[in-house]
């Protein structure tokens, strides 16, 4: 499973990056901070690698993130800045470079942009299951976006042990712990706060968007107590804070796991959970410290080591499904963002590309050893009818992954943000038909080039009608907070608004249409068999 989960996973996410040439007449911006001078290209204008934080070492790894100093001379945005360090195979490529200079952001604008234009701005969070990514990835190319009058701004934030190591003394220390690539995130939108303006966008029309681990991060920010004001809409693919394993379903696996790990990737390097085990982690090159933070997920036993975001009642609440619920307001829950705007979707078959061959009785052991065997057989009916135990399950399993990983959690979010904020719900259902025919189907992390419209040359037709279809949508949801109106017209098919008692959703495929949300009877079912002790957790 890890070798597949690389191969296919990280082939997507992690192509190449070319360099990019000076062209002439760069641009130069003027901010409170300094001077910025971008580059020119393909009709829009870029500023690469512009860093918002210092860089994390010393005093500052595992710790809180540090606003960036003023520029003392012109600032240079012609190249990206280093990838955070980390073990996939990004570091191995032509393009890519790792190092401590890393918490950067990247700006596409329209040309010939200026302040006062007030653009509306997308933020993208990078995915990459919290482990691995970076914002150079080529297929987070803004151009489309500047072309179609939206400035894009792309991240960097810290990854695995770097993001995410929690600790007693860390807490003890800081006041918050395990959530390092969150404030980064957060300082990111701070940035952009207070100097988009100067690139002509609009602080006050700030849509954060996200895939996979990025989706996560985005919920977690609207969770968070820490960022109101920073932001007014949000897109969400395929992921929320409660997309197990990657963070958890529950505030008490939340603690065991976050602590549990951070603690095992201590005890490797004889670091004790004290000032002297800090400094010990801190001296620890980066990257050999990612080399020990792999993905591990062994479905069938339920077990893993990677880092997650810790519900440390700070920057998360400590009991997000509690207040998604909104059944209990406990005092350091935090409130969900005021007015936010929501877009979040899923695509058909998202569990495929976590999932290896496998049996029925294997799949049965999985879902018993992950939610006790009182729970496993009701659980197992939902995906498994009448097959004997050695007959393959690679499809039912790919349907109960990408549950537990992703649509339970999205269709928990947006069951409760629905009730008070503008939701709307996308399902993407769109492969050439080779792909679409094979078992991985529509896959994780497949409709990104579609969103960015940065198909490979000599695309299929329909490939580039669909990726035109859901960036337009993207980019009116941006604009206005609706997918169906761009400003000043609405579009032939009316995406409805998603309702939890009645909720349909709008079907990305060769033909769009308006669909019912299909995965809803089974998810409300796994809802209940999940959550059915929560209050004794």
């Amino acid at each position: 499973m890890k070798r597949l989960f690389q191969y296919l996973f990280i082939t997507l996410l992690f192509t190449v990056s070319v360099p990019f040439a000076h062209a002439e007449n760069n641009p130069l911006v003027i901010t409170e901070i300094g001077a910025i001078e971008g580059v020119s290209e393909n009709g829009v204008e870029h500023f690469y690698g512009i860093p918002y934080a210092k860089a994390p070492v010393h005093d500052l790894r595992f710790a809180p993130t540090v606003a960036a100093d003023p520029f003392a001379d012109t600032f240079k945005a012609d190249s990206f800045c280093p990838v955070v360090p980390q073990s996939s195979f990004i570091v191995k490529r032509n393009g890519f470079r790792t190092g401590d200079n890393s918490l950067c952001l990247n700006i596409y604008r329209p040309k010939n942009a200026k302040k006062g234009d007030k653009l509306p701005v997308f933020v993208w969070i990078h995915g990459g299951a919290y482990m691995m990514g970076a914002s150079n990835n080529p297929y987070y190319d803004g151009t489309a976006f500047a072309k179609d009058g939206v400035i894009l701004v792309s991240i960097n934030y810290r990854l695995h042990a770097l993001g995410f190591y929690a600790s007693k003394y860390t807490y003890q220390k800081y006041g918050t712990t395990g959530n390092w690539g969150h404030l980064d995130m957060i300082e990111a939108l701070k940035w952009i706060r207070n100097h988009i303006d100067s690139f002509g966008g609009d602080p006050e029309k700030v849509t954060i968007g996200g895939e996979s681990a990025g989706s996560m991060a985005v919920s977690s920010l609207i969770l968070s107590p820490l960022t109101q004001g920073l932001f007014k809409r949000a897109i969400l693919e395929s992921g929320t804070i409660l997309s197990y394993p990657f963070v958890s379903l529950y505030k008490s696996e939340n603690s065991k796991s976050a602590f549990t790990n951070s603690a095992s990737i201590a005890t490797l390097f004889g670091a004790e959970d004290s000032e002297a085990g800090l400094e010990a982690l801190r001296a620890i090159d980066p990257l050999l410290l990612s080399y020990n933070c792999g993905y591990d997920y062994d479905m069938v036993k339920n077990t893993f080591s990677f880092f997650k975001p810790y519900f440390d009642g700070v920057v998360l609440p400590k009991d997000p499904y509690r207040v998604l619920k909104q059944e209990k307001r406990i005092e350091d829950s935090g409130n969900l963002q005021d007015n936010v705007e929501i877009l979040i979707g899923y695509n058909t078959d998202e569990g495929s590309l976590f999932t290896d061959n496998i049996n029925v009785l294997e799949l049965k052991t999985a879902i018993k050893n992950t939610f006790g065997k009182n729970k496993a057989e009701s659980i197992a009916s939902l995906y498994l009818k009448d097959k004997d135990p050695t007959d393959d399950a690679f499809k039912e399993a790919s349907t109960y992954n990408a549950d537990i990983m992703f649509n339970l959690g999205m269709k928990i979010f947006a069951d409760a943000m629905s009730k008070n904020h503008k939701v709307y719900m996308y399902h993407f259902d769109y492969a050439p038909s080779e792909y679409k025919k094979s078992h991985r189907g529509v896959s994780h992390s497949s409709e990104i080039a579609y969103v960015f419209s940065t198909l490979p040359e000599g695309a299929q037709k329909d490939m580039q009608n669909v990726s035109d279809n859901m960036h337009q949508r993207f980019v009116n949801f941006i604009k206005t907070g609706d997918p169906n109106f761009n400003g000043k017209s609405m579009t032939p098919i009316r995406w409805p608004l998603y309702n939890e008692r009645a909720p349909k959703v709008y079907k990305i495929d060769k033909l769009p249409y308006v669909e019912n949300f299909k995965l809803k009877d089974r998810l409300d079912k796994l809802e209940d068999l999940l959550y059915s002790d929560y209050d004794n957790d």
